[in-house]
């Protein structure tokens, strides 16, 4: 599980932000699809990697995402988000019996569907197993955690069996589902063991899928993916889609995600989007499909023999987006950034925006800011920005400047002005609108916001709240000392004129 910090859930990633369609083919209706998580690693761990040669074997012979990503850390909302649709909330790698999911998810539709669906859970020491065993861990096994499969005995233990049941489902096609969900162990996943552990672990397993009935005589396709990277990128993984009807060698650079991968099934098989996360993502089609043959060039004359050929510029990675600005909200920041100078010879495709906490979301080409919801309130975050096009992503951007979101009833509006204290946010409050943010603090650590000052001393200074505030957060000494002494001397004018400063505000300057 990688380092997770305060960040809540799938809706960290723009979904709505992403592509609609990519450019496709057909995909034909599967009769069987395969689908395999792996654990913890990013996607320069897996492609190219000398550790991982029959990944990559499988790679140069089918299809590749080289822009996709996961949602969030740590693992088990992941795992919801490719069976739910969403995260739930859910922001840790909680027990199933700890944290519930009431909410429908993939297996219901494929039930709905008339379809047949097994989660098959290496070193399970039983169907439907819900704590920890060995090299078992349920985070991995999305199913347990929907009431409607947990609370059925049935029909959890029929259907999220150990992965030894594999191989005696796959000797007919009849018996093999059509919806396969497979969870390697702590240590096959890469997860508790090496890349080359996990890559000799899809080699020795994988072939007795490629050589059954649902492969050879069906259509049937595999997807291989990471639940999340290792903390250390910007939460893109390797996607694999595997299958006699991918595009051999196929590399797409459309920007995908968990949701993307659902959403590829539920086009597929007719299935109704289980959210608008999932209803709104891009399905996986540019892998399916030949691409049209360019029409022959007509005849032309030959160039002339002082003619020389231009140059042929080879296309690069962008530069790095510059000016990044964060602005902070409740549970969210507003993150704003301009593109890169240098788009490397190739349009761009997209960005992805990844906070402090190693959690990410996507934007689209066009875009230049992107509010980042379901942030933890009193955290602080800056922010980086990466652009991506065809060749690949670009170095991420400078960080942005540090926010602290906060919950609204925090944040305080000046009394008698008649309109809300706000100001430009100020270097001296950290990027961060003293007026408006409780959060931001002087060098004292004593909160400064505009419920803090007498409005009645403004008045006899001839500030009013706003303004006043403002001349506070513009001393080019920086306002800790300056403030204070204003504070205390407006103060000492109320005071003198008989007027005594209430509790709250003497609590708020201790």
């Amino acid at each position: 599980m990688a380092t997770f910090i305060g960040v809540f859930g799938a809706v960290l990633v723009a979904v709505a932000a992403l592509p609609k369609e990519a450019a496709a083919g057909t995909m034909p209706t599967f009769q069987h699809v395969f689908i395999v998580v792996e654990e913890n690693r990013s996607y320069s761990e897996i492609i190219g990697s000398t550790a991982a040669p029959y990944i990559n074997s499988l790679v140069s012979q089918n299809g590749v995402a080289t822009n996709y990503f996961a949602v969030t850390h740590p693992s088990l909302p992941n795992y919801l988000a490719l069976t739910g649709g969403s995260t739930f909330g859910i922001s840790t790698d909680c027990a199933p019996t700890s944290c519930p999911v009431n909410a429908a998810n993939i297996a219901d539709r494929v039930e709905a569907s008339g379809r047949t669906w097994k989660a098959y859970e290496e070193s399970m020491p039983s169907a439907c197993y819900l704590s920890d065993s060995g090299e078992y861990a349920p985070k991995h096994n999305p199913f347990v955690y929907y009431t409607d499969i947990q609370g059925s005995a049935s029909r959890c233990q029929s259907h999220d069996v150990p992965y030894s049941q594999l191989a005696s489902d796959l000797a007919s096609d009849s018996t093999t589902p059509n919806y396969v969900f497979i969870t390697p162990n702590l240590c096959h996943d890469m997860h508790d063991c090496s890349v080359s552990t996990g890559d000799t672990w899809l080699q020795d397993n994988l072939p007795s899928i490629f050589t059954s009935p649902a492969w050879t005589t069906q259509t049937s396709l595999m997807l291989i993916t990471w639940d999340e990277d290792d903390g250390s990128a910007s939460n893109r993984v390797a996607t694999l889609v595997i299958g006699p009807s991918v595009i051999a060698g196929h590399v797409s650079s459309t920007i995908y995600n968990h949701y993307s991968l659902l959403k590829t099934l539920e086009q597929d098989w007719s299935l109704t989007a289980l959210t608008t996360n999932d209803s709104k993502a891009a399905a996986m089609s540019d892998f399916f499909g030949a691409s049209s043959p360019s029409p022959s060039p007509s005849p032309s004359s030959s160039p002339s023999p002082s003619s020389s050929p231009s140059p042929i510029a080879t296309a690069t990675v962008p530069w790095s987006p510059t000016g990044v600005t964060a602005v902070a909200g409740n549970h969210s920041a507003t993150v704003a950034w301009s593109a890169p100078t240098s788009t490397g010879g190739s349009p761009i495709t997209g960005y992805v925006v990844v906070a402090s906490s190693s959690a990410t979301m996507s934007a689209g080409a066009t875009q230049t800011s992107a509010k980042v919801n379901h942030l933890k309130n009193g955290v602080s975050y800056t922010f980086t920005v990466t652009a991506l096009n065809a060749v690949g992503a670009s170095s991420p951007s400078a960080p942005s400047n540090a926010v602290v979101p906060q919950p609204p009833n925090n944040r305080t509006s000046a009394a008698g002005a008649g309109t809300s204290a706000q100001s430009t946010p100020s270097v001296n409050s950290g990027g961060r609108d003293a007026t408006t943010d409780p959060s931001a603090t002087q060098s004292t650590g004593k909160v400064i916001g505009a419920s803090s000052v007498p409005d009645r001393a403004l008045t006899s200074f001839g500030l009013t709240a706003d303004n006043g505030i403002r001349r506070l957060q513009s001393n080019p000494a920086g306002s800790a000392g300056a403030g204070l002494v204003i504070l205390c001397a407006l103060a000492l004018l109320v005071l003198s004129r008989g007027t005594s400063v209430p509790r709250r505000r003497r609590r708020q300057r201790r």
